[in-house]
């Protein structure tokens, strides 16, 4: 309640989103062979050893959830041979990429599969993008080796599978574990099953991570409640908490499950119930979206902290090198195209490269006191303080995200340019 009061008179709790990439507040610049072009030439001019990030994506899943908002791909059994077209467009996107110079020197922190369902492939084909992957790019055994499934992909026998591959960490969709919810939603695995394979797989010793969406179809605040506390009970090492999503992919659907026109307060008030109830088990954000514990690095998330470039394969993956940002064609179109099939690409202004790493810092939940000291954040400090979205952390001089903050996000990235554009910064 003190935080909702709060943000009285300040902030709109309606307006809760995700923060917009570049390319989407202002467009491309650059079609797709510019945005190559301009993306060789940068990597050129600017030779680094530095380390850097790697994101695939993998856009097929067994089948599409109907409350799902990404771009997923069901391949079903009779058309399983597009797996193998896709992989051999993506591994001679690899080949293209680790072509340019000493790219594939550079020490990789991180590999993360996204989807869709990266697992659903076929074991083999998973093994031979793994296999190029590992053979083109400088990863190394402290490379943290990250996947995206559910739970229907995780038998004992597979998991074993992903380890012998690398993996080491997973990102599991378990949404909720209210069966009559699940159900609903188009989940068959039942919570005990569920229960049961994550177990298996933290026996295994991968680090899981279970993504969980609040404001599903019937879903309350005590069943929310009650989906995090069995899985903080089995000893899940990090959530992932998601507003659900309407969108033109998914919107029928709601619409039918009654849940097309969601609610934000109700949605704000289970989000703060959440965060509250993890931060009591030990639970503490590293992103806005994500709170863990200390087996839980959750790097992926953390490139543009620690500096560092984001090479993105794979159907509408966002990418980044030294300021350029670029985003790859959507499936069927990626396999169809001429590697690397990128859509466009955007350079980032001036005011958006230095204002960089304090999103970064807003995003990943943890602010330093000279981050907001400067013209671009003139008073904000104040006024974030003072609607609890910010609140002094564990070392002096840094504050964490809230709740409120991690609700209010992209409102707060906004207030921190507009102050920047009237600074003059």
């Amino acid at each position: 309640m003190s935080q909702w009061r709060a943000l009285e008179n300040w902030f709109t709790i309606g307006e809760h989103t995700f923060p917009r990439p570049v390319w989407a507040q202002r467009g491309f610049e650059h079609d797709g062979p510019h945005a190559w072009a301009q993306i060789a030439q940068r990597i050129r001019d600017h030779v680094t050893s530095g380390p850097m990030s790697l994101y695939i994506h993998i856009p097929f899943c067994e089948r599409r959830c109907g409350f799902c908002d990404l771009f997923s791909h069901p391949l079903p059994r009779s058309q399983r041979q597009l797996e193998h077209v896709f992989a051999e467009a993506l591994c001679r996107e690899m080949d293209l990429w680790t072509s340019l110079p000493r790219l594939a020197e550079r020490p990789v922190t991180t590999v993360h599969f996204g989807g869709g369902t990266p697992n659903y492939l076929s074991p083999a084909v998973l093994r031979r993008i793994v296999g190029t992957c590992r053979g083109g790019f400088n990863e190394s055994p402290q490379t943290e080796w990250a996947l995206e499934s559910t739970t229907r992909q995780l038998s004992p026998e597979h998991v074993a599978d992903l380890k012998a591959m690398g993996f080491s960490r997973l990102h599991v969709g378990v949404q909720s574990l209210d069966d009559g919810i699940r159900r609903r939603i188009g989940r068959r695995d039942t919570r005990d099953v569920v229960l049961t394979k994550l177990r298996e797989a933290m026996a295994q010793g991968l680090v899981v991570s279970a993504d969980i969406i609040y404001g599903l179809p019937g879903q309350s605040g005590k069943n929310l409640i009650q989906t995090l506390e069995l899985l903080a009970d089995v000893g899940v090492h990090g959530f992932s908490l998601y507003q659900l999503q309407v969108c033109d992919r998914n919107r029928a659907f709601l619409e039918r499950a009654g849940a097309g026109r969601p609610n934000p307060l109700h949605n704000y008030v289970l989000y703060q119930a959440a965060e509250h109830y993890l931060r009591g088990r030990g639970y503490r954000k590293n992103f806005f979206t994500h709170f863990a514990l200390p087996q839980d690095r959750c790097l992926y998330y953390h490139h543009v902290s620690r500096g560092e470039d984001l090479l993105a394969l794979g159907p509408t993956a966002d990418g980044a090198f030294n300021g350029y940002l670029y985003r790859h064609l959507n499936h069927p179109a990626y396999t169809q195209a001429r590697a690397p099939a990128l859509e466009g690409g955007v350079e980032e202004t001036p005011l958006e490269r230095t204002l960089r790493p304090v999103v970064a810092e807003l995003m990943t939940g943890a602010v330093t006191m000279e981050s907001l000291t400067g013209p671009h954040a003139t008073g904000l400090l104040d006024v974030w303080r003072a609607c609890a979205l910010l609140t002094p952390g564990e070392c002096p001089g840094t504050f964490e995200l809230t709740a409120n903050g991690s609700w209010l996000i992209t409102q707060m990235i906004r207030q921190l340019r507009h102050e920047a554009r009237v600074s003059g910064t």
